[in-house]
C-alpha cells in the first residue's frame, strides 16, 4: 500500500559546545521539505543535511489506522 504525503519540518537550537571553550554556542538551523511516497510501514529517508560535525536524517513512516 503507497501514500503520498507532503511535509514541512523546521528546527533551529544550539550546536553542541566544543569542549574546553568560553566561547558562545552558535545556533543551528533546518528547514525540510517536500513530498514523497511511503510505502506503508516502511520508514524512507526523505530528507538530509550535513555540515563538518554532523549530518542529520529526517526520516518519514506512514502508519494507517483502520
Amino acid at each position: 500500500r503507497l501514500v503520498q504525503v507532503n511535509y514541512a519540518f523546521s528546527y533551529s537550537g544550539p550546536r553542541e559546545a566544543k569542549q574546553h571553550s568560553d566561547a558562545p554556542n552558535d545556533t543551528v538551523s533546518w528547514v525540510l521539505e517536500g513530498a514523497a511516497s511511503l510505502n506503508v510501514g516502511r520508514p524512507r529517508i526523505v530528507g538530509a543535511t550535513q555540515d563538518g560535525e554532523a549530518a542529520v536524517f529526517f526520516v518519514l513512516t506512514a502508519h494507517i489506522l483502520e
